[in-house]
C-alpha cells in the first residue's frame, strides 16, 4: 500500500524563556554607529544561545519587539515604553547583547523585560521570549531545540484507515536543562490522507499526545467533524531529529466525562468560564527533562449556574483547570484557577468543583477624572458662539482650549434662557464608565378602554408611569500616544402628557426620544463640546407649533497624576 506524505504545518509556536536583569550599564565606546551591537544602545548585559546539549548556536538571528516593559516591584506597577533596536546575530560563542538605552531607572527595585524572537537553521523557531522579569533566573542562556516528527494511522472504530480527519498536536512543554529552564506552547494540525495516514513535523521533543479532535477537543465547536461522539489518542515519544513511527490512533466510542461547576470564592457561579482537561507527561534522560502538558478537550462556557461538561474524553487521570475571558472593562477579573487531578473511568462521569478568585484589577489600572456639564441653550446663544468663531458646526464635536471652554461657559450663562443642568466630577478607572442622568417619571395616557358594552359608553384612560429626562454614558480609555478615547450615549426622553386630542375626545401624550452615540479621540485634559442634539422646549398643542432648543455637553477628561505630560495631537 502506497503511503501519501503530507506535511503539517506548525501554526504556533509560542516559548517563553527568562534571562534576569536588574540594571543597566554601557561601557562600550561611545563613538560607535547608533544601534549597532557595540553602540550605547546596547549594554554589557549578554545572554547565549545554546542547543538542548548546551552547546553554543553560532549566526542565530535575535530580533528584539518594539516595546520594553518597566516593573516597580515595590508599587506592582508595569510602564511599558518605545524600543528601537536592529536585530543582531550571536557570535562563535553563541552570545549577543541586550539593547539597554538610557532610562535613568533606580538600580534596585525595577526590571526590565524584553520580548524577542530567535532563529536558526535546524532547530524551532522561539517566538515571543521573555527577557527579564523579578521571578526568573536562569544562567543567562536561551535554550534552541531540534524538531522531531511522529507518523502513523488513524482507524475508525471498525478498524479501518479513516481518510481525510484531523489530528493533533496542542501541549505545553516545560524544558529544563544543564543550562537553563523554558516553558513553551505549541499547537499543530492536520488531516490524514486516503489511506488514513499522517505524519507531522516539527514537534518539540518529550512524550506528545496525539489526539483526534473530537467536537469537545476541537476549538471551532460548531463545526462538524466525522464521529464527533468518539474519543481517540496516542502517546508518542518525539527525539530530536528522529521521527517516531508506527504510531495507531484507535477511535473508541467513549461517553467518559467530567462534570462540575466553576464558582467564585463566596461559592456564587461563574458565568462564561471555560473548563480543560490535560494529561501531563514527564520525559527524562541524561539530565535534561520534559513535562508536556497536552490538552486534552475542553467544556462549552459554563451557564448561569456555573455548570460545565467536558464530554468524549478517553479514560485516564488529568489535570483540569478553568479559565475567563480577560474582560477590558472588569475591575473585579476571575484569575484563571489552579490545576485539579482527576481519575476518570471509561463510560463514566467524576464531579469536580472549580474555584476561580476574583481578583482585584484596580491596582494595576490608571484613573481618569471625568468632568461634564449638560446644559439647555437657545439657538441665539450657538449663533453667537458660531460669530465668535468658536463653533463651526453645531452637528460636529469641537475640542475647546482653557480660554474657549471659559468663554463658552460666560457667553452661555449671559443668556437668561440657559439652563445647566449638572456639572457632576467622576473618577474612575481606565477602560470603565460613568453614567449621568436626570430622569423623572412622568404619569400619562398610554390608552382607553371601553366601561360598558355599548359603543356609545364613555372611554376611561389607562394611564402609566414613564420615565423622562436624559441619560448620559461616558467610557473612557487611555491611549500609548497619551490621548483618551472616549465613547459617549446620549439618550433624551421628552413627554408632554397632555399631548394631543383625536377623534372622540381622547388624548394621546407627545413622546419625543433623541439619541446619539459618538467615538472620539481627545488629547489629555481638553474640553470636548458636543450641540448638535436638538430638542422640542415647548409645544403649543392648540396651534401645532413647537419652540426648540440644543443640548450643550462639555466633557473634560483628564488622567489622574499621569506619569509625564503628554502634548501629542489627536486626530478625531
Amino acid at each position: 500500500m502506497k503511503k501519501q506524505f503530507i506535511r503539517i504545518i506548525l501554526f504556533v509556536m509560542l516559548i517563553q524563556s527568562v534571562v534576569y536583569m536588574s540594571g543597566c550599564h554601557t561601557d562600550q565606546p561611545a563613538d560607535q554607529p547608533a544601534n549597532s551591537p557595540d553602540s550605547l544602545s546596547f549594554g554589557s548585559k549578554r545572554a547565549r544561545v545554546v542547543d538542548s546539549a548546551g552547546k553554543p548556536i553560532a549566526g542565530a538571528v535575535v530580533e528584539f519587539g518594539e516595546k520594553i516593559e518597566i516593573e516597580n516591584y515595590t508599587t506592582n506597577r508595569k510602564e511599558t515604553k518605545p524600543l528601537q533596536a536592529e536585530s543582531v546575530a550571536t557570535d562563535s560563542e553563541g552570545v549577543f547583547p541586550l539593547p539597554c538605552p538610557d532610562l535613568n531607572l533606580p538600580p534596585n527595585g525595577v526590571g526590565v523585560r524584553y520580548n524577542a524572537k530567535v532563529n536558526a537553521v535546524g532547530f524551532l523557531t522561539r517566538d515571543n521570549i521573555d527577557l527579564g522579569g523579578k521571578y526568573y533566573q536562569d544562567k543567562g542562556c536561551i535554550d534552541l531545540l531540534r524538531p522531531g516528527s511522529a507518523e502513523g494511522f488513524l482507524l475508525d472504530p471498525n478498524g479501518n484507515p479513516l481518510a481525510n480527519a484531523p489530528v493533533s498536536v496542542r501541549t505545553r512543554i516545560r524544558y529544563s536543562s544543564p543550562s537553563s529552564i523554558c516553558c513553551g506552547y505549541f499547537d499543530t494540525s492536520g488531516t490524514t490522507d486516503d489511506n488514513g495516514y499522517f505524519k507531522i513535523d516539527n514537534l518539540p521533543p518529550g512524550q506528545q499526545f496525539i489526539s483526534y479532535p473530537n467536537r469537545s477537543t476541537s476549538c471551532d465547536k460548531k463545526k462538524a467533524v466525522p464521529f464527533e461522539n468518539y474519543a481517540g489518542f496516542a502517546l508518542a515519544e518525539v527525539k530530536e531529529q528522529e521521527t517516531t513511527s508506527n504510531i495507531i490512533i484507535d477511535l473508541s466510542k467513549s461517553t467518559a466525562s467530567i462534570k462540575g461547576k466553576v464558582l467564585d470564592e463566596s461559592g456564587k457561579p461563574i458565568q462564561g468560564a471555560i473548563a480543560h482537561a490535560y494529561i501531563e507527561l514527564i520525559t527524562a534522560e541524561q539530565g535534561t527533562s520534559f513535562t508536556s502538558t497536552n490538552f486534552v478537550a475542553s467544556s462549552d462556557a459554563t451557564d448561569s449556574n456555573g455548570n460545565f461538561n467536558i464530554q468524549y474524553l478517553p479514560p485516564g487521570t488529568f489535570k483540569v483547570r478553568a479559565t475567563y475571558p480577560y474582560i477590558e472593562n472588569s475591575s473585579l477579573q476571575p484569575d484563571s484557577g489552579q490545576w485539579s487531578g482527576v481519575t476518570v473511568m471509561a463510560n463514566q462521569s467524576a464531579n469536580q468543583i472549580i474555584t476561580l478568585k476574583r481578583q482585584d484589577m484596580s491596582k494595576f489600572k490608571k484613573q481618569i477624572k471625568i468632568e461634564a456639564r449638560i446644559l439647555f441653550v437657545s439657538e441665539s446663544s450657538l449663533t453667537n458662539l458660531k460669530d465668535a468663531n468658536v463653533i463651526t458646526d453645531v452637528n460636529c464635536g469641537e475640542l475647546l482650549s482653557e480660554q474657549q471652554n471659559d468663554f463658552v461657559l460666560r457667553s452661555i450663562q449671559s443668556h437668561r434662557d440657559a439652563k445647566l443642568l449638572t456639572a457632576p466630577r467622576v473618577t474612575v478607572l481606565d477602560g470603565e464608565g460613568a453614567t449621568i442622568s436626570i430622569t423623572k417619571d412622568v404619569n400619562c395616557i398610554t390608552g382607553y378602554r371601553q366601561t360598558g358594552r355599548f359603543p356609545f359608553a364613555k372611554s376611561r384612560p389607562i394611564y402609566e408611569t414613564k420615565t423622562a429626562g436624559l441619560i448620559f454614558k461616558v467610557n473612557s480609555k487611555l491611549k500609548q500616544n497619551g490621548c483618551i478615547k472616549l465613547n459617549t450615549d446620549l439618550t433624551y426622553t421628552n413627554i408632554e402628557p397632555k399631548g394631543i386630542k383625536e377623534q372622540k375626545k381622547c388624548r394621546f401624550p407627545i413622546i419625543e426620544t433623541v439619541q446619539s452615540k459618538s467615538e472620539v479621540m481627545i488629547p489629555n485634559g481638553q474640553t470636548l463640546m458636543f450641540c448638535g442634539n436638538k430638542i422640542t422646549e415647548k409645544f403649543d398643542c392648540k396651534k401645532g407649533e413647537a419652540k426648540f432648543k440644543y443640548i450643550m455637553i462639555l466633557i473634560k477628561a483628564k488622567e489622574i497624576n499621569p506619569a509625564e505630560k503628554q502634548t501629542n495631537k489627536c486626530g478625531n
